[in-house]
């Protein structure tokens, strides 16, 4: 129950200065960290894009609040040691799956902007990230919905199939 962000670094003579947060999916009880973590980062490494995995806090002994701010604190910390990853601040994004998805689109719903008087570092940097690709998630829309315009999301890719009825419901609902 200790968050954590494991980075995925691609060889140096293939960074492209991308980076990009990988939050498996698992209902928010478990995190398919195998199929929807460690191998979506092993591929994005691949390509050259820095890739960092997600641990966040699950349930039982927490809830939609926790894992959304270790969503944010990752892209935080992202920010924060650009220099040091070779990335660009303003080239970070994230991909989520199903529950994954829908931590990452909350994240963009709600993003903080810095608070510049802030004691921690990190809490200075904004969380609005520049993409996301959402996989399949169900994607309640938040209540404030119609204050939020396309201008103040990142561009979005995202999909899911016919025989998952229950993400498409909301992925065609965040669509429209």
């Amino acid at each position: 129950d200790k968050p954590a962000i494991i980075p995925f670094l691609p060889d140096a003579s293939k960074r492209n200065g991308a980076a990009v947060l990988v939050v498996p999916g698992g209902g928010f009880a478990t995190r398919a960290v195998d199929h929807e973590g460690v191998l979506v980062a092993q591929w994005f490494k691949n390509q050259g894009i820095t890739a960092f995995l997600l641990r966040y806090r699950i349930r039982p002994l927490y809830g939609r609040n926790d894992w959304v701010k270790d969503g944010q604190r990752g892209v935080q910390y992202i920010r924060a040691h650009a220099k040091e990853y070779q990335i660009s601040t303003d080239r970070v994004g994230a991909i989520g799956f199903s529950a994954g998805a829908n931590l990452i689109a909350d994240m963009a719903f709600h993003p903080l902007p810095g608070e510049a008087e802030a004691i921690d570092p990190l809490d200075r940097i904004p969380t609005q990230i520049n993409f996301m690709i959402l996989a399949y998630g169900s994607l309640p829309l938040p209540t404030n919905i119609d204050s939020i315009t396309v201008d103040n999301l990142p561009p979005t890719f995202m999909y899911g199939t016919a025989e998952d009825a229950g993400s498409m419901k909301g992925m065609v609902g965040l669509y429209t």
